[in-house]
């Protein structure tokens, strides 16, 4: 119920994206929480949540975004102060993913031609090419593409530097 209620007071100015993350996220906390009052949770019962969701196979980011939903919630009912201290993040991976090889890369785009999406391959194409996010091209519209000047202008993006960034289009995202 106090979940429902802090979804329903909170919920208007959030986007799609953040919205369907914390429905994600109160999915496994009210699975586990399923009756209990807020006022009766403790930093015990939040790190046999933690331990269960590892045992369930969640990486400690999704845990951590999770146990961060579940603060928000006791935030606003002023009950998160009694926790803070005593509740511990789990560790996160923090190393930078690697660029593909030509062979795996040539794999990738292999694979997406036999796919049954027609938007599969031309999105994958692009994103090697450009650089760009995913909303970044999901949400482009033709104006933002200067086939003459071969380069792309960047709409709404999840950073304020990269709205309005030029992008260059090599031959293959042309």
């Amino acid at each position: 119920a106090a979940a429902r209620e802090w979804m329903a007071e909170n919920q208007a100015p959030w986007s799609k994206a953040y919205l369907a993350i914390q429905k994600f996220n109160l999915k496994h906390l009210s699975g586990f929480f399923k009756s209990v009052l807020l006022s009766d949770i403790t930093e015990g019962d939040v790190g046999l949540y933690q331990l269960s969701r590892q045992k369930q196979g969640a990486s400690n980011r999704t845990i951590n975004m999770e146990i961060a939903t579940l603060r928000m919630i006791l935030k606003s009912k002023e009950l998160w102060s009694n926790l803070a201290s005593k509740v511990t993040m789990l560790p996160e991976r923090q190393e930078v993913g690697r660029a593909l090889s030509d062979e795996e890369a040539e794999r990738l785009v292999a694979a997406c031609l036999k796919s049954p999406s027609p938007s599969l391959y031309p999105a994958v194409v692009i994103f090697c090419n450009t650089g760009l996010r995913n909303a970044e091209l999901r949400c482009a519209q033709w104006s933002q593409v200067d086939f003459l000047k071969a380069r792309f202008s960047v709409g709404k993006s999840k950073t304020a530097a990269g709205e309005g960034r030029v992008i260059p289009l090599n031959q293959t995202a042309l």
